[in-house]
């Protein structure tokens, strides 16, 4: 995921569109980073056309491969994700679903406590408004919606998390910077 951020924040839109669907074969949670390509674009071209289009072409791409893997190996039909108020009920009542929140979450909140942000609201607006930004806020979103829906059908704990992180970091650390870059600064 991060790689495919990097290329993003390149601006290497086919090589970042080949890792989505690529990158399904390793792990397919990387569907993740879509909105932050569509974000991604739409920052540099201001442009609906190549926006969606590479949009497309990722998922297009991941989809194909998901089908073409799915069909090819025999066992993967029988193995899918069906949401289930029983999964949601025994998450709930779990005591390490919601430690693993509690934990995942204590991280996220380290850079805040260790930097003493008074405001954090203030720092919050600053960053929410800067395009440079927007890729990690879309994948962000989804990344969160992901976690939301892993208390549907899985089995949650710490590892469901992990893709929040990708993006949430990032942002918690510009957060909490002295110096908060801009757009200008790394032009």
């Amino acid at each position: 995921m991060n790689a495919c951020l990097n290329l993003i924040y390149g601006r290497h839109y086919l090589a970042a569109a080949l890792v989505i669907g690529f990158g399904l074969l390793a792990k397919e949670n990387i569907v993740m980073v879509v909105p932050a390509l569509a974000a991604g674009v739409w920052v540099t071209t201001r442009s609906w056309r190549p926006t969606v289009a590479w949009t497309i072409l990722a998922l297009g791409l991941w989809t194909a491969l998901w089908f073409a893997v799915r069909s090819w190996v025999p066992a993967l039909h029988h193995y899918s994700w069906h949401m289930d108020l029983t999964s949601l009920q025994y998450n709930v009542f779990r005591a390490r679903s919601w430690l693993t929140l509690l934990l995942c979450v204590a991280t996220l909140a380290a850079p805040f406590l260790l930097r003493r942000v008074s405001s954090p609201l203030s720092n919050l607006r600053r960053c929410a408004y800067e395009p440079l930004w927007l890729p990690m806020w879309a994948g962000l979103a989804a990344a969160i919606a992901h976690y939301g829906y892993s208390w549907m059908v899985a089995y949650t704990d710490g590892r469901m998390f992990w893709p929040i992180f990708c993006f949430a970091i990032p942002i918690a650390v510009h957060m909490t910077a002295r110096h908060v870059p801009t757009q200008r600064d790394l032009a």
